[in-house]
């Protein structure tokens, strides 16, 4: 048979039974998971050797650089190598240091996790939590859904030791809890104040499972609205509670729910500040000449300020004592002013690093917001408070590590949407208004023309008549003189004396050219307009009034003028730059609002103050 096979078909079929007989010569790889068995072990370890070190890596899935253990189960008082990476031998088993050497079989330890690589944005709510700085939102059970939007954004990465709610309404929104702020009101002023009316209607529909949606009011009546009115009892109870919960905390943020803050300006500001002082900052707002921090643009309280206020060693109560005297306060904010006043703490003046505005509202250029940093916001929108975040977010993918500014968010919200004219539109302009006189503007105004016209021909009456008695003194000695040379001489060198017919008539031609050249003076224009008191200064101002056209003509012909409004025979110009908002006809025949702007001049302006970074007060 072999006879009929090739050399070559020999020599296949001769390597093919020398690898079976390797093979066959040759121990099965244990399965690891039998060997917890004891039993099996010891079989295993009388009748077998160790496999090739290369088997024992497979086995074991030893890594580089990861770090092995010996698992020694037939002798449990012996001691393991330390569980640190070992080198398996090339020849010898690992064995445990016994008296009788023992194969040891490596095993892999369990390590607790790597750390976690954190996000930007979870850096910065870490440094938040470090700097114990505590955020307290005021809401109220209308508007606790738009709280929402926070939850997926701003809120996402803090918990309930970071956050703080107080409302109108116990209950929760998500991780948080929600607290009543008003659950230590006096009961009486609870349950028979007229203010009062809406907490006590919410607490029914709570009761009775009802949408508290369905007692939402009216935004227009402003602070007519019963939930305005009930909002400022909540304030010092608010803070009261703030510090009985984290009397620990070196800072303590107040916002509402429109707000909107950047932690990361949050931290870095308040990082340059001492919480051990007494501080109170806001955005100052004045009433009756109490200055207190502005609600909405937020304000912010160290732990020394709470201490003066609420502290072991003030009289306790202090909520509570404001329950009644807070009945003929306007606001809850003016009323935490007073208290904190009383105690010796003003409000520090944190504008603009805190403000009332969002970026379609702010007011950007030379005298207003740009290079400096940027808190707080108010007033936003749910759709705002996400774009906002994806911009913060955006900045963290570019790796910007800078502050954010004003001008980071003009960029970004307003530049976009800029255009030299827009319909139904309020760009916000506030400067200089020019706008056509009334009737009874016009009759003051002619009036005052005609007494300022008479004060100038008095004034040259006057100055005309010393004028003509010089001139007549100097006449009579010339005339003298030269009689007693005209004597002399035999001359008669008599001139016209004064009032004679030559003589009137030089002085009416000097009179008739004095007063045309002060009738041709242009009157003055003395219209005021009705935010600044400015008149018309040129010829374009005086003229803005009558068209969108001219208003625009006069914040051409004014280099400061960045844009301008034009409504209802009023031209108002502006030299800060705003986006403003849609703004519909208004029903009864309202006028169109028609907003325009210097495109070009506010670029130019940009491109030459450019911010090489933030400006900190």
């Amino acid at each position: 048979m072999f006879q009929l096979l090739s050399r070559r078909q020999l020599g296949t079929l001769a390597l093919l039974i020398l690898t079976l007989f390797i093979l066959s010569q040759s121990r099965r790889i244990p399965d690891l998971s039998r060997l917890q068995n004891s039993a099996y072990l010891q079989a295993f370890l009388k009748n077998t050797t160790l496999p090739p070190p290369p088997l024992i890596s497979q086995i074991c899935a030893i890594q580089t650089a990861t770090p092995q253990s010996c698992s020694c189960p037939l002798a449990p008082t012996s001691t393991c190598p330390p569980q640190v990476p070992v080198p398996i031998p090339s020849e010898k088993p690992l064995s445990c240091p016994t008296q009788h050497a023992i194969p040891c079989i490596p095993q892999a330890i369990a390590l607790p996790p790597p750390p976690p690589i954190l996000t930007k944005e979870q850096q910065v709510i870490a440094s938040l939590r470090a700097s114990g700085i505590v955020v307290i939102f005021k809401t109220g059970a209308q508007e606790v859904s738009q709280l929402s939007i926070h939850l997926g954004t701003t809120l996402r990465h803090l918990n309930e030791q970071d956050i703080l709610i107080f409302s109108d309404q116990q209950g929760s929104i998500g991780p948080f809890a929600i607290t009543d702020a008003l659950r230590n009101v006096d009961q009486k002023i609870r349950e028979s104040d007229p203010d009062f009316e809406i907490y006590r209607a919410i607490r029914t529909f709570q009761s009775t499972g009802q949408d508290i949606e369905d007692l939402k009011e009216d935004k227009s009546k402003g602070n007519g609205r019963s939930g305005w009115r009930l909002d400022k009892y909540k304030f010092i109870h608010m803070v009261e509670e703030a510090f009985q919960q984290r009397p620990d905390a070196k800072w303590y943020v107040f916002i509402e729910t429109d707000s909107y803050v950047i932690w990361s300006n949050l931290v870095e500001w308040l990082g340059r500040l001492d919480s051990t002082k007494a501080t109170y900052l806001g955005a100052p707002v004045y009433i009756s000449r109490q200055a207190f921090g502005h609600g909405g643009s937020g304000y912010v309280l160290s732990n020394a300020a709470m201490n003066r206020l609420l502290g072991p060693e003030q009289p306790q109560g202090v909520a509570a004592s404001w329950d009644k005297r807070m009945k003929d306060k306007c606001c809850g904010d003016y009323a935490l002013g007073i208290a904190l006043t009383e105690k010796g703490v003003n409000v520090t003046n944190a504008r603009p690093l805190l403000n009332g505005f969002k970026p379609t509202t702010l007011p950007y250029g030379p005298k207003a917001h740009w290079c400096q940093p940027v808190v707080t916001m108010h007033h936003l929108l749910p759709h705002e408070v996400s774009a906002i975040w994806r911009f913060e977010r955006r900045r963290e993918i570019l790796g910007n590590t800078q502050a954010a500014t004003f001008s980071e968010l003009y960029t970004q919200f307003v530049e976009p949407h800029l255009m030299s004219s827009r319909e139904n539109w309020d760009n916000l302009s506030d400067g200089p208004t020019y706008r056509e006189p009334s009737l009874e503007e016009k009759q003051a105004a002619e009036k005052a023309q005609a007494i300022l016209r008479a004060g100038e021909e008095a004034k040259t009456e006057d100055a005309e008549q010393k004028k003509m008695k010089e001139i007549a003194a100097l006449e009579e000695t010339a005339r003298k003189v030269r009689e007693q040379e005209g004597v002399a001489l035999g001359m008669n060198t008599t001139l016209p004396p004064q009032g004679t017919a030559q003589s009137q008539q030089k002085q009416n031609e000097h009179k008739n050219q004095t007063s045309n050249v002060e009738r041709q003076k242009p009157a003055p224009n003395l219209r005021k307009r009705s935010t600044a008191a400015a008149e018309p200064q040129t010829e374009e101002e005086a003229h803005a009034f009558e068209s969108f056209g001219k208003c625009g003509a006069a914040c051409e012909a004014n280099h400061k003028c960045f844009q301008y409004l034009y409504y209802e025979k009023t031209c108002v110009l502006s030299t800060a730059v705003r986006l403003g908002a849609y703004r519909a006809v208004e029903e009864g025949g309202g006028g169109v609002f028609r907003s325009g702007w210097m495109v070009d001049r506010i670029r130019t302006w940009k491109d030459a103050n450019w911010c090489e970074g933030p400006k900190w007060p």
